[in-house]
């Protein structure tokens, strides 16, 4: 019922963590033409949901000059105004301005971004290749937020990149305590044979990240249950999936299918199906309890 559309390939970002521009090379955007035809054979197809993808979507359209993320997604979203369209791995650095706006004027468009910020320490954020100005991403996350109150944003972090001290992991720590993201991935450095990071100095030791990880996983943990609080008694939207242990699994627009959270349904819904729920309460981090309205 989810199926992925890509946008584009390749990636021009050059993150010294990073093999992707190696492997696929630098970005091409597909024309929109293209990338409209793709959408009405997935529509026809039954897919209910698109997910736009690409290695960073937000660069959509910067190697042609013709279109950008907001235009493309703004553009599927009139086209088909029953189906959810979600965006993926956008990252924040080249992320439009204006997409919060278009996020927000359309219904179908899911209340949902991806961005990956890995880091929020300038000193780490500079070694890693990415903008060291973490106030401008406090302003972008900010702008989102006013634009679609209710939006749900996962962002992705490494921890243990070579030369990370105390400091730095505190300064990431504190980022994330006060941003409260309401999704959040975390992994530890993990050398890429032929990339910049691999031959830095200052490689952190392995038991120092997985103690890291396990801080901001717990971390995170405690911000996931807080943030879930907030659809408790509420009617939503869901898309329902498959059957697990009985129970129908369905997904609220702030959540991407095998990533993210689910809702377990206590009535029996075909897969395949938008249906109403209202949302009686949570089992974990992961998932809610609902009941067919």
């Amino acid at each position: 019922w989810t199926r992925t559309l890509m946008i584009c390939d390749g990636c021009n970002n050059m993150c010294t963590y990073c093999s992707i521009p190696h492997m696929r090379g630098r970005l091409r955007s597909r024309p929109p033409s293209e990338i409209m035809d793709e959408a009405g054979l997935i529509v026809a197809q039954g897919a209910k949901e698109i997910v736009i993808a690409g290695q960073d979507t937000a660069s959509y359209g910067n190697d042609t000059g013709i279109g950008s993320l907001s235009d493309i997604v703004a553009t599927i979203a009139r086209r088909f105004p029953d189906i959810w369209i979600r965006i993926a791995y956008a990252n924040p650095d080249n992320l439009d301005s204006d997409l919060g706006e278009i996020i927000g004027e359309h219904p179908n468009i899911c209340n949902y971004l991806d961005v990956p910020i890995q880091h929020a320490s300038p000193r780490i954020l500079k070694a890693m290749g990415r903008f060291p100005d973490i106030g401008r991403i406090s302003a972008l996350i900010s702008s989102l937020r006013k634009a679609v109150p209710d939006i749900s944003l996962r962002t992705s972090v490494i921890v243990g990149f070579p030369g990370e001290d105390e400091s730095d992991f505190e300064q990431l720590l504190r980022f994330l305590r006060e941003t409260e993201f309401d999704l959040a991935g975390a992994f530890v450095f993990s050398p890429q044979p032929g990339t910049p990071a691999a031959n830095l100095q200052r490689q952190v030791p392995d038991d120092v990240k997985q103690d890291r990880l396990i801080e901001v996983v717990q971390m995170q943990d405690t911000i996931a249950v807080k943030k879930m609080s907030d659809l408790v008694g509420k009617e939503v939207q869901v898309l329902v999936e498959e059957a697990e242990d009985q129970y129908p699994v369905a997904r609220t627009q702030y959540d991407m299918r095998e990533v993210d959270r689910a809702v377990l349904l206590t009535q029996c819904v075909p897969a395949g199906n938008f249906a109403r729920a209202r949302i009686e309460g949570i089992i974990d981090c992961y998932r809610w309890r609902g009941i067919v309205v």
